[in-house]
């Protein structure tokens, strides 16, 4: 049979069809050329059936056919990348790597970054660790994806140091001179670790230091001057090889990191004032860091802090809103949500609610980040009316409560008149707006804010800097328990990760001992590391940002170009 028409079968057949094609066609004992078998692998690691992509790759070996390396490689990476299991899928993964190399295929390093990928999600940082040393013993060139994987490492351990040691290491593979990505993924890094250290204190500014050093080794330093944020160090600077003009990224991330680590109020204030004068006069490098809103979100966000500077933020959102589209990002909703919380917290309802309705008429619906704002902010300020009232309006809009919220609105501290509010509001005909005045016309849009802040004495300004987690919290439900565990303390011991298991069957070794001896031996399956909470994996391109709550640092990472193996599509953490 042609395997051009077998192709085009299995690329026309859904999950049922793929495994019946399979099967029958073994069962007719059809050869199958390795090409063929490599998208057969690639049908099953989608389907779920890594049983059978496992034996796809055994007539892949055992063929009498030459298969190209690369090829199968990728194959074993969509495997190794596909998650089988919301449990159990570390150990699934760590079989199916010991049957690979087992069948005697050579990881070269796009596999390995994919295994190094796996135990930094699984939190297994050594052995993350030991695949990268043993790459390198054996001379495989390690690239910029495992560079950017490793630095995961450094930030969810905040140590400093590891970013050194990776960037040197680095230095060696010549994977940092002209490549502003990598340089981007360690400054970014080094930016969150400075954050994460300096969340409590007033920053000293080494952490932008830091940052600094690692700039100035690749990149010219002219734009930092230009902007005013070079600060001149004591030491005699090392560069390594030829020095590059930096990317409109990195020059965004070092703006954030200077914002956040290194300045005073003032500071910030004539550095925005610089900005903007580039971006006017369209500067080749910083006038694109205005396309995305993340230089404009982090002085946002810095400013309305401030109890001199909260009002500010008001001609940030009317320079994005009133510059071409072209030059200068529209405000994004966490635009809109950072001012709104910045005017509650600086205790001004009136203004915020005609922000909001700002926001709207610029076609930007709240989200749910913006509603915990609102509600936290009426909360704070002992109005337990207008929380509930916005309580059931987020309800309304389809939002679900989560603990966000739930913390948000029990900084009411009367509870009796908390929960009287909820009840109120709670009644089918209670039909109230949050947003109860109709805001100004837009051309006057600096001043209708400013008609309805009150002005008065003794202002009270939240010391907490704002802080926007990241990560959605989670319903009990929905929890995924160490150990393979339910809620009730019973062992997860049936369903889809078993039989994988049970299919795969256990391999004769776990694949970390091809790295060499270790305290704990991995030939007894009983012994294998724990199983760790799944983070499921996600298309960065496809980030649904609306949604996602963001700090600063945070969105350096975002911006932080995505890496994508041109081959296999293997994509980095940042």
């Amino acid at each position: 049979m042609s395997q051009k028409i077998i192709y085009q079968l299995l690329q026309h057949s859904d999950d049922a069809q793929t495994q019946g094609l399979y099967e029958t066609l073994s069962n007719l004992k059809v050869d199958l050329l390795p090409n063929t078998l490599a998208h057969f692998m690639d049908a099953f690691a989608r389907i779920g059936r890594p049983d059978l992509a496992m034996d796809a790759l055994r007539k892949t070996v055992a063929s009498p056919h030459p298969f190209i390396l690369p090829v199968v490689q990728s194959s074993c990476i969509t495997l190794l990348r596909t998650r089988f299991d919301a449990v159990e899928w570390y150990r699934i993964q760590s079989h199916l790597a010991t049957e690979i190399i087992e069948l005697g295929i050579r990881p070269e390093i796009e596999m390995l970054n994919a295994m190094i990928l796996n135990a930094v999600e699984a939190s297994d940082y050594q052995t993350a660790q030991a695949i990268f040393e043993t790459a390198r013993s054996h001379g495989l060139r390690r690239d910029t994806i495992t560079y950017s994987t490793l630095l995961k490492i450094a930030f969810l351990n905040l140590d400093e140091g590891l970013v050194e040691r990776i960037m040197y290491t680095a230095d060696e593979d010549w994977a940092l001179p002209r490549n502003n990505r990598l340089v981007s993924c360690l400054v970014a890094t080094l930016m969150r670790i400075g954050r994460s250290k300096n969340s409590d204190v007033v920053p000293s500014g080494s952490g932008y230091k830091a940052m600094l050093r690692v700039y100035e080794r690749y990149c010219d330093i002219g734009p930092l001057q230009e902007l005013g944020i070079y600060i001149q160090s004591n030491h005699l600077v090392e560069t390594a090889g030829e020095i590059s003009p930096p990317s409109s990224q990195l020059i965004s991330i070092m703006i954030m990191g200077y914002i956040f680590l290194s300045s005073r109020l003032q500071d910030v204030v004539n550095l925005y004032h610089r900005y903007e004068r580039h971006i006017a006069k369209d500067h080749h490098i910083i006038a694109a860091t205005a396309a995305t809103d993340h230089v404009a979100n982090a002085f946002l966000l810095f400013l309305g802090r401030h109890k001199s500077t909260y009002t500010m933020s008001l001609a940030i959102l009317r320079n994005m809103l009133e510059s071409p589209a072209s030059v200068v990002a529209k405000p994004t909703v966490q635009s809109w949500s950072i001012v709104v919380d910045s005017f509650y917290r600086n205790r001004q309802p009136t203004a915020a609610r005609r922000i909001i309705a700002m926001m709207r008429e610029n076609g930007v619906e709240p989200n749910k980040v913006t509603w915990d704002h609102i509600i936290s902010g009426h909360a704070g300020m002992q109005d337990a009316l207008a929380a509930a009232k916005a309580l059931r309006e987020m309800e309304k809009s389809h939002f679900e409560v989560d603990s966000y919220t739930l913390k948000a609105v029990t900084l009411v501290k009367d509870r009796t008149q908390l929960l009287d509010a909820l009840r109120r509001t709670a009644a089918p005909d209670d039909d109230v707006e949050v947003a109860e005045q109709e805001p100004g016309p837009l051309t006057a849009y600096e001043s209708s804010i400013g008609d309805g802040i009150e002005h008065r004495d003794g202002l009270v300004m939240s010391q907490t800097p704002l802080q926007l987690p990241v990560k959605k919290a989670i319903s009990p439900a929905e929890v995924t328990h160490v150990g393979g565990q339910d809620a009730q303390g019973e062992k997860l011991t049936e369903g889809g990760s078993q039989n994988c298991v049970d299919k795969l069957g256990h391999a004769a070794s776990d694949y970390r001992d091809f790295l060499g001896p270790r305290d704990k031996p991995f030939n007894d399956p009983g012994t294998l590391e724990p199983v760790y909470p799944v983070r499921p994996r996600v298309d960065e391109k496809r980030i649904d940002r609306s949604s996602v709550r963001e700090t600063p640092a945070d969105s350096a990472i975002l911006l932080a170009p995505t890496l994508q193996h041109s081959k296999t599509g293997l994509q980095t953490p940042f």
